[in-house]
Protein backbone atom coordinates (compact mmCIF):
# COMPACT_ATOMS: atom_id res chain seq x y z
CA UNK A 1 0.00 0.00 0.00
CA UNK A 2 1.13 3.92 -0.81
CA UNK A 3 1.23 5.96 2.14
CA UNK A 4 -0.20 9.20 3.04
CA UNK A 5 -1.20 11.61 6.17
CA UNK A 6 -4.14 10.34 8.16
CA UNK A 7 -5.15 14.11 7.50
CA UNK A 8 -6.61 12.77 3.59
CA UNK A 9 -8.83 10.34 5.73
CA UNK A 10 -9.84 12.98 8.17
CA UNK A 11 -10.77 15.04 5.02
CA UNK A 12 -12.69 12.53 3.31
CA UNK A 13 -14.82 11.66 7.01
CA UNK A 14 -15.37 15.40 7.27
CA UNK A 15 -16.61 15.89 3.56
CA UNK A 16 -19.08 12.86 3.44
CA UNK A 17 -20.42 13.42 7.23
CA UNK A 18 -19.86 17.11 7.91
CA UNK A 19 -21.83 16.67 11.46
CA UNK A 20 -18.96 14.26 12.91
CA UNK A 21 -16.87 15.32 15.38
CA UNK A 22 -13.17 13.46 15.26
CA UNK A 23 -10.73 13.61 17.41
CA UNK A 24 -7.25 12.38 17.22
CA UNK A 25 -4.90 12.27 19.78
CA UNK A 26 -0.92 11.64 19.54
CA UNK A 27 0.88 9.96 22.37
CA UNK A 28 4.27 8.66 22.42
CA UNK A 29 5.37 4.99 22.21
CA UNK A 30 5.77 5.50 25.54
CA UNK A 31 1.94 6.47 26.28
CA UNK A 32 0.91 3.78 23.96
CA UNK A 33 -1.88 1.49 25.83
CA UNK A 34 -5.28 -0.52 25.40
CA UNK A 35 -6.45 0.85 28.30
CA UNK A 36 -7.62 3.44 25.72
CA UNK A 37 -9.92 1.07 23.97
CA UNK A 38 -10.85 -0.80 27.65
CA UNK A 39 -11.66 2.78 29.15
CA UNK A 40 -14.04 3.22 26.20
CA UNK A 41 -11.73 6.31 25.94
CA UNK A 42 -11.29 5.45 22.05
CA UNK A 43 -13.38 3.50 19.73
CA UNK A 44 -10.42 2.86 17.41
CA UNK A 45 -6.59 2.84 18.14
CA UNK A 46 -4.21 3.29 15.36
CA UNK A 47 -0.78 2.07 16.56
CA UNK A 48 2.79 1.36 15.01
CA UNK A 49 1.94 -2.04 16.74
CA UNK A 50 -0.49 -4.77 16.86
CA UNK A 51 -1.61 -4.53 20.72
CA UNK A 52 -4.79 -7.25 20.50
CA UNK A 53 -6.61 -9.31 23.55
CA UNK A 54 -9.61 -10.97 23.38
CA UNK A 55 -11.86 -7.71 23.23
CA UNK A 56 -9.89 -6.10 20.34
CA UNK A 57 -9.02 -6.51 16.59
CA UNK A 58 -6.67 -5.29 14.00
CA UNK A 59 -8.96 -4.22 11.40
CA UNK A 60 -6.57 -3.58 9.07
CA UNK A 61 -2.73 -2.66 8.97
CA UNK A 62 -0.34 -0.73 6.26
CA UNK A 63 3.53 -0.48 6.36
CA UNK A 64 5.25 2.10 5.88
CA UNK A 65 8.82 3.36 5.48
CA UNK A 66 11.67 5.80 7.37
CA UNK A 67 13.74 7.91 5.32
CA UNK A 68 16.81 10.10 5.63
CA UNK A 69 16.28 13.84 5.49
CA UNK A 70 19.34 16.11 5.11
CA UNK A 71 20.14 19.72 4.45
CA UNK A 72 20.49 20.52 0.69
CA UNK A 73 24.38 19.74 -0.70
CA UNK A 74 24.68 17.15 2.01
CA UNK A 75 23.26 14.56 -0.52
CA UNK A 76 26.63 13.41 -1.72
CA UNK A 77 28.31 13.03 1.09
CA UNK A 78 28.80 9.09 2.34
CA UNK A 79 26.45 7.90 5.25
CA UNK A 80 29.57 7.83 8.03
CA UNK A 81 30.60 11.59 7.07
CA UNK A 82 27.24 12.67 6.97
CA UNK A 83 26.60 11.45 10.54
CA UNK A 84 29.43 12.76 11.35
CA UNK A 85 29.42 16.34 10.44
CA UNK A 86 26.11 17.55 11.83
CA UNK A 87 24.10 16.39 14.76
CA UNK A 88 20.91 14.11 14.60
CA UNK A 89 17.63 15.63 15.65
CA UNK A 90 14.93 12.88 16.31
CA UNK A 91 11.15 12.99 15.43
CA UNK A 92 9.11 12.13 18.44
CA UNK A 93 6.40 9.99 17.18
CA UNK A 94 4.79 6.43 18.01
CA UNK A 95 7.30 4.20 16.93
CA UNK A 96 10.49 6.04 17.73
CA UNK A 97 11.74 4.11 20.19
CA UNK A 98 11.38 0.92 17.97
CA UNK A 99 13.14 2.95 15.22
CA UNK A 100 16.43 3.66 17.74
CA UNK A 101 16.79 0.07 18.84
CA UNK A 102 16.79 -0.91 14.71
CA UNK A 103 19.25 1.91 14.34
CA UNK A 104 21.48 0.75 17.64
CA UNK A 105 23.81 -1.49 15.17
CA UNK A 106 24.90 2.40 13.06
CA UNK A 107 27.85 2.96 15.82
CA UNK A 108 28.23 6.34 14.32
CA UNK A 109 24.82 7.24 15.12
CA UNK A 110 24.03 9.38 18.95
CA UNK A 111 21.15 11.37 19.37
CA UNK A 112 20.96 14.92 20.10
CA UNK A 113 17.58 15.66 21.15
CA UNK A 114 13.88 15.17 19.83
CA UNK A 115 11.19 17.25 18.67
CA UNK A 116 7.70 16.49 17.77
CA UNK A 117 6.69 19.69 15.22
CA UNK A 118 7.60 18.04 12.16
CA UNK A 119 7.38 21.25 10.12
CA UNK A 120 10.38 22.76 13.08
CA UNK A 121 12.34 19.67 12.28
CA UNK A 122 12.63 20.64 8.74
CA UNK A 123 13.09 23.99 9.28
CA UNK A 124 16.04 23.02 11.10
CA UNK A 125 17.46 20.81 8.63
CA UNK A 126 17.03 22.89 5.88
CA UNK A 127 19.12 25.33 7.62
CA UNK A 128 21.80 22.86 7.74
CA UNK A 129 21.61 22.49 12.00
CA UNK A 130 20.93 18.63 11.73
CA UNK A 131 19.40 15.88 9.73
CA UNK A 132 16.81 13.27 10.74
CA UNK A 133 15.52 9.79 10.07
CA UNK A 134 11.64 10.55 9.60
CA UNK A 135 8.69 8.39 8.64
CA UNK A 136 7.93 8.92 4.82
CA UNK A 137 4.11 9.75 5.55
CA UNK A 138 5.31 12.62 7.46
CA UNK A 139 7.39 14.34 4.68
CA UNK A 140 6.11 17.08 1.94
CA UNK A 141 6.33 15.69 -1.37
CA UNK A 142 8.79 18.67 -2.70
CA UNK A 143 10.79 20.26 -0.27
CA UNK A 144 12.53 23.01 -0.28
CA UNK A 145 16.09 23.39 1.05
CA UNK A 146 15.82 19.65 2.39
CA UNK A 147 16.91 16.33 0.26
CA UNK A 148 15.57 12.77 1.13
CA UNK A 149 18.12 10.39 0.84
CA UNK A 150 17.75 5.94 1.59
CA UNK A 151 19.03 4.75 4.37
CA UNK A 152 22.05 2.32 4.84
CA UNK A 153 19.61 -0.31 6.05
CA UNK A 154 16.07 -0.46 4.84
CA UNK A 155 13.31 -0.03 7.78
CA UNK A 156 9.70 -0.89 7.66
CA UNK A 157 7.27 0.28 10.31
CA UNK A 158 3.67 -1.16 10.47
CA UNK A 159 0.60 0.54 11.48
CA UNK A 160 -2.61 -1.02 12.92
CA UNK A 161 -6.04 -0.09 13.27
CA UNK A 162 -7.28 -1.76 16.49
CA UNK A 163 -10.70 -2.06 17.71
CA UNK A 164 -13.68 -4.19 19.11
CA UNK A 165 -15.65 -6.54 16.79
CA UNK A 166 -17.50 -4.38 14.11
CA UNK A 167 -20.92 -5.75 15.53
CA UNK A 168 -19.60 -3.71 18.78
CA UNK A 169 -18.83 -0.49 17.18
CA UNK A 170 -20.95 2.78 16.56
CA UNK A 171 -21.89 3.01 13.39
CA UNK A 172 -19.48 5.89 13.36
CA UNK A 173 -16.70 4.09 14.29
CA UNK A 174 -17.89 1.36 11.25
CA UNK A 175 -17.49 4.04 9.03
CA UNK A 176 -14.26 5.15 9.95
CA UNK A 177 -12.82 1.89 9.94
CA UNK A 178 -14.31 1.20 6.51
CA UNK A 179 -12.91 4.49 4.76
CA UNK A 180 -9.90 3.45 6.63
CA UNK A 181 -9.84 -0.28 4.82
CA UNK A 182 -10.79 1.26 1.60
CA UNK A 183 -7.87 3.82 1.43
CA UNK A 184 -5.57 3.17 -1.11
CA UNK A 185 -3.22 5.55 1.00
CA UNK A 186 -2.28 5.79 4.76
CA UNK A 187 -0.14 6.55 7.10
CA UNK A 188 0.19 8.77 10.57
Amino acid sequence: MEETHLNEVFDTLWQLYPMVQLTAVHLSERELSKDLLKRETADIFIAPSTILDGQHLEHSHWSGHYVLVVPQGYERQTHAQLFGSMPYLGYRHAGGERLMSQLAELPYLTQRGEISCVQTLLSLIGAGHCWSILPSTVLPPSPRKIRYMPLPMHLKRRISVIARPMSLLSAAARVVIEILKNSDRVAD
